[in-house]
This record gives structure tokens, sequence and C-alpha cells, in this order.
């Protein structure tokens, strides 16, 4: 191998180019292995990302918490909203 040929230096692009259109080059092995080099390296950064929870999500209502928790809180909170309404009418 040439050593202006070194393909880890190579972007992406340039790789694909150079496999596509040079066949038939001596170093046309290097270049595929480097390729797959990076197709494999891609897939594991891809698989790790997925595998991490991620720390910046909101939890929906659902995730964690009952239903039936939502709905007693909700119910309690009209419940006393309507005491605070009755109470502030007969004061006033």
């Amino acid at each position: 191998m040439h050593p202006s040929r070194d393909y880890r230096n190579y972007t992406d692009w340039a790789l694909d180019v150079f496999i596509k259109r040079f066949p038939s080059h001596p170093d046309h092995s290097l270049a595929v292995a480097e390729a797959e080099r990076r197709r494999e390296d891609r897939e594991q950064r891809r698989g790790a990302k997925d595998s991490q929870p991620d720390a910046g999500t909101t939890h929906l209502p659902g995730d964690g918490i009952p239903a039936w928790v939502i709905v007693a809180v909700i119910v309690a909170s009209i419940a006393f909203g309507l005491a605070a309404l009755s109470a502030f009418q007969f004061f006033f």
C-alpha cells in the first residue's frame, strides 16, 4: 500500500467512490475492509446508543403512575375546588 493511500483518513464518501470506481485497484480489498470496519463501528455505536436510557426524556402519566391514581388526583382536585368555592360563598 502506498503511504498516501491511508484509507482511515478518507471520508466515507471518498472511500465509497474509490471502491465503486476502481474495482481492479491493488488496494481495493484494503479499502473494502476499511469500509466494512466503519460500518461495524457505526452499528455498534447505534446499538449502544439505543440500549442507553435517554436521560432527557420526560415521563408521561402512563409510564409509571397507574391510571387510577391520576383519576383520583383529578377528582380530589375538583372536590377541593368545589369545597373551597362553597366555603368562600358561605363566609362572604
